[in-house]
């Protein structure tokens, strides 16, 4: 499921990278704390400790570093929920005790554990408003939970709100902080419009990290923003000394529209009973088609989108297909 999650592929395609990831996390932590750990020590964690049912949601990596010769784990949880969820800190208190039982299975000559730093990465639409330690998830009156501290788990998290931040403040590496505003932005209604003023920074990161780096970031752009074509993708490298750029972006563009090709024949040919599954496919379907044909041909004409809204599946499918070759939307549309 991950696979097909393009925001677990660009959190973990950029902060996996033990460096870049460390590098991010420091800002993070208290200066004190983050000056005392071995940065030559870090390295990834592999595996996942987040719950199945919510890998379209959340996405998350485990670091261990050397703190004074002893292991400490650093935990980033990645939230890309519509919302804030309340309960966020009862799943992460689940997740760390996943992490302990992972280390007991793999050290079991080892009767202590090692001390987890929970940090959470946050791009909802709205500020924050959950609790930011665990005692706040409990309900019980603050008089009661201060009697019954010595005997109840309670921890803080790092909590990186990236709707609090100005993007001014968000000064990291290139690809980093790109990567950041990308997250930040992308959901957004106007999007296109934000790409032009990451410009700078996109030519920045492509010389610093490279291709294969920054196409995680284009193919996100693609992917989840809205009015995003491959056209507003070229502006960006247009006054650029990168002569790859061009390459690279139709590359990308053409992967995106044979696997939304794929995925819409697939979701097509699937076989039902009942009528409103039928349906429901069928709108996939011209959901996919006219994602596809505005990411080829930019705005549509009327009459081309009301002619895809009232097709049938042998037609969605005929013109899916046409999208790969033609070089015109008429003859995507042709009898």
């Amino acid at each position: 499921m991950a696979d097909n999650n393009p925001h677990d592929r660009l959190f973990k395609g950029v902060f996996g990278d033990p460096a870049r990831g460390f590098a991010h996390l420091r800002g993070l932590l208290p200066s004190r704390l983050a000056g005392a750990l071995d940065p030559g020590t870090v390295r990834t964690v592999s595996g996942s400790y987040v719950d199945s049912r919510l890998r379209t949601r959340e996405s998350d990596l485990l670091f261990q570093v050397q703190l004074a010769g002893s292991p400490v784990l650093i935990y980033l949880l990645f939230e890309h929920q519509s919302r804030a969820d309340p309960r966020l800190l009862c799943r992460l208190l689940r997740y760390l005790v996943r992490i302990w039982e992972t280390w007991e299975r793999q050290h079991p000559e080892t009767a202590q554990l090692p001390p987890v730093v929970p940090c959470v990465l946050y791009h909802g639409p709205g500020a924050w408003p959950g609790p930011r330690r665990f005692r706040e998830s409990l309900a019980a009156p603050a008089a009661v939970l201060e009697q019954l501290g010595p005997y109840i788990p309670d921890f803080g998290v790092l909590l990186e709100d990236l709707s609090a931040v100005p993007d001014e403040d968000l000064k990291e590496q290139a690809l980093t902080q790109l990567t950041l505003l990308v997250l930040k932005h992308a959901q957004e209604p106007d999007f296109a419009s934000t790409l032009p003023r990451l410009k700078s920074l996109f030519v920045q990161a492509v010389l610093s990290d490279g291709w294969q780096a920054v196409c995680l970031v284009l193919e996100y752009c693609l992917t989840v923003g809205r009015d995003v074509t491959e056209q507003d993708l070229q502006v960006l490298f247009a006054d650029s000394d990168l002569p790859e750029a061009q390459e690279a972006i139709m590359t990308l563009a053409e992967k995106w529209l044979q696997q939304g090709w794929e995925k819409g024949r697939e979701e097509g040919r699937e076989e039902g009973r009942e009528e409103g599954r039928k349906e429901g496919r069928q709108e996939g379907q011209r959901l996919i088609l006219l994602r596809m044909l505005r990411l080829r041909f930019r705005r549509l004409p009327r009459a081309t989108v009301a002619r895809i809204e009232a097709a049938g599946p042998a037609d969605l499918e005929r013109w899916s297909e046409r999208i790969l070759t033609a070089r015109t939307l008429a003859e995507v549309m042709a009898d």
